[in-house]
């Protein structure tokens, strides 16, 4: 994490010119993500004894904890003799954000913990500690910084998950990335690296270590703006997956290099309507030579439509190649779709809903399996301290081998205080 915990260490020291203008998106004043200054947390300012000025504020700390109750009817994701449980959710998280005109800096220290009334070996907890920055240059030229470290677990509708009543995959995970953007007159550079630490932990018997790795990639897109609403660009992104055993369990390499490259087009009129949207072909090559390549079109979508105030549409599109350790298997290439509404009922109530397909084609073996995931929920703000949120949601897997159906009903009901 050396290089970019160091370039993160730049970004929060450093101090210079005039910082650039960040306008808000469609995306930024969509029905649920757009600021409500009477239900905004207050945060408490401080200047971190910097200065020993009384009053002075440079940065916000903001304390937030939500405490969710659910039932979930298919804990295990299987697809005969489900069983169902109830489950409560603890999730605390504080942020750290300057508060300056120029540059950024910010910390935000997040956990989860789940635990089941019954099926108590399906509990787990998350942890994650995330640091970001910008480091504004000059007017068109800026740089981003980020850094994390933390443990997940592994949802049991992954195809990776391990089948019935086993307990949860859980990994450490650490991630840096570093962001150069240039902007002279009509055009626009970005050049962004990023590096990924994968540590998985035993499960039980079942030993995960064949699936820890490095992955690395770098992109870089050049873009011109049109018309002021418009920017079209080609991006070449270029990644790097190494696992740390020369062979997995199975005897297969799982190394991995590969290119996706795409041309698009950006628009954005401030307010109404974000689409990125671009295409292309990636291709990943494998360092075992029984593993056929992956490669085909490439495609990313993203939407955000506001046809009112009261309205929001999202959109989503994607391919990308995914790792797994799945005996004969070289990857997962998968492929989806979402849909999504956002409607403000009043101005503290607001419904919200999304619909993906999913499609993951095994690459190299006859699986293939269809996913649908849908969400629906009604968010209540209560004051600048509460708020209420009640949500449905539903999944189903058709997978074209044999016991590896499912589908699953949860039901959740969330408080979320902050200060």
């Amino acid at each position: 994490m050396t290089p970019a915990l160091t370039a993160l260490a730049v970004v929060v020291l450093l101090v210079s010119a005039a910082a650039p203008a960040f306008a808000q998106t469609a995306r930024d004043l969509s029905v649920m993500r757009r600021p409500r200054p009477e239900f905004q947390p207050l945060c408490f300012l401080t200047d971190l004894g910097l200065t020993g000025e009384e009053g002075a504020g440079g940065f916000r700390v903001c304390p937030r904890v939500q405490v969710t109750g659910g039932y979930d009817d298919n804990v295990f994701r299987t697809e005969d003799d489900a069983e169902g449980d109830a489950f409560t959710r603890v999730s605390p998280r504080i942020a750290l954000r300057s508060n300056w005109e120029n540059h950024a800096v910010g910390v935000e220290l997040r956990g989860d913990i789940e635990r089941y009334a019954d099926l108590t070996n399906n509990d787990w907890e998350d942890f994650e500690l995330r640091g970001q920055g910008r480091l504004d240059v000059r007017e068109d030229l800026y740089a981003r910084a980020t850094a994390s470290v933390g443990r997940f677990h592994e949802d049991r509708d992954d195809p990776d998950a391990p089948p019935g009543v086993a307990g949860v995959n859980q990994f450490y995970k650490g991630e840096e990335g570093l962001q150069l953007t240039y902007q002279p007159t009509d055009l626009v550079f970005r050049l962004e690296g990023r590096a990924r630490q994968i540590d998985w932990r035993k499960n039980g018997f079942i030993d995960n270590d064949d699936r820890d790795r490095h992955e690395y990639e770098v992109s870089f897109r050049a873009g011109m703006e049109y018309a002021e609403e418009f920017l079209f660009f080609v991006e070449p992104a270029y990644n790097i997956r190494r696992y740390r055993r020369d062979r997995d369990f199975e005897g297969f390499e799982r190394d991995s290099q590969g290119f996706d490259v795409r041309a698009g087009v950006l628009y954005d009129v401030s307010g109404l309507t974000f689409l990125e949207a671009s295409a292309g072909y990636f291709r990943q090559d494998f360092a075992d030579r029984r593993f056929e390549t992956a490669d085909g079109v490439s495609v990313q979508v993203d939407m955000a439509w506001n046809p009112t105030e009261l309205l929001t549409v999202n959109m989503g599109a994607g391919r990308s190649v995914e790792e797994t350790t799945q005996l004969g298997v070289s990857s997962i290439v998968a492929s989806r779709a979402t849909l999504g509404f956002e409607y403000e009922i009043d101005y503290n109530l607001m419904f919200d809903t999304l619909g993906t397909f999913r499609r993951d084609d095994f690459e190299g073996g006859s699986r293939q399996d269809d996913n649908i995931f849908a969400r629906a929920g009604l968010t209540y703000l209560m004051n600048e301290y509460l708020s209420w949120n009640a949500r449905y949601l539903y999944a189903r897997r058709s997978s074209s081998l044999a016991g590896n159906d499912f589908t699953s009903n949860t039901l959740l009901l969330t408080l979320r205080g902050q200060l």
